[in-house]
């Protein structure tokens, strides 16, 4: 991660740690952790693509939000580690963007699948 930051002093990243912090572990070692960006700021604009950016969170469909797509997405296998490990949940985020009262629009949606698991 430090050499994240080095590469893009400023920036600010929004993302979500992994690994040994939670019940799923996703086949990383004790002491170890990962990431997984979902946006970034640069002090003036978002800035998730296009800048090459190591760790993003997968793209897995872009077009009009229509709850069956969510719905389609939301459950399954990890798009990251694969058959082995669920699928957390999806991130959702309206193109072009949009703000709201609470400020910029974009979510996660937890999958049925993480939150019934054993340890959920």
């Amino acid at each position: 991660m430090r050499e994240l930051c080095g590469t893009w002093p400023g920036m600010c990243f929004y993302a979500e740690v992994f690994g040994q912090v939670q019940d799923l572990k996703y086949g990383i070692i004790p002491g170890q952790y990962q990431i997984r960006i979902f946006d970034a700021w640069d002090g003036e604009n978002w800035r998730e693509e296009g800048w090459g950016f190591p760790y993003l969170v997968p793209d897995l469909y872009r077009g009009p939000y229509l709850e069956a797509e969510v719905r389609l997405w939301i459950d399954g296998k990890s798009q990251i580690y694969g058959a082995d490990h669920l699928r957390e949940g999806i991130v959702i985020q309206a193109l072009p963007d949009r703000y709201e009262h609470i400020g910029r629009v974009k979510l996660k949606a937890v999958s049925s699948e993480y939150l019934s698991r054993a340890k959920g």
